[in-house]
């Protein structure tokens, strides 16, 4: 009932929730200073809003972890290879391609990786 009249009396402050929400990112994964996580709990137990980001941010970064990271196989690296060729092609029309080193067939706007 307290938190009830509480959100009631206080007024939504855009600076203090901008402030909050810069912080959500380092909250979620824990690495905040001690005083920087209690005032982030103390600014989502009264505001709804930044309540409601905090809930979806950590319920996005849970499923992307459960996500993992997909290997990439050769098929997927050769065809953004072609995608990659194709661009420079319509980038660069008319223009030779050579390698940094000056070897034909390689782009001169890209860097070897």
């Amino acid at each position: 009932m307290l938190s009830k009249l509480a959100q009631r009396l206080m007024k939504p402050d855009p600076r203090r929730c901008e402030e909050t929400r810069a912080l959500m990112s380092a909250y979620v994964e824990e690495d905040l200073e001690d005083g920087e996580r209690r005032s982030v709990d103390r600014h989502v137990r009264f505001c709804p809003r930044c309540r409601t980001v905090l809930q979806n941010l950590r319920h996005t970064v849970e499923r992307l972890r459960r996500l993992g990271r997909a290997p990439v196989d050769a098929d997927v690296e050769s065809a953004a290879e072609r995608v990659r060729s194709a661009w420079r092609e319509r980038a660069y029309p008319g223009e030779p391609r050579e390698s940094p080193g000056g070897e034909p067939g390689s782009d001169p706007h890209t860097e070897a990786t």
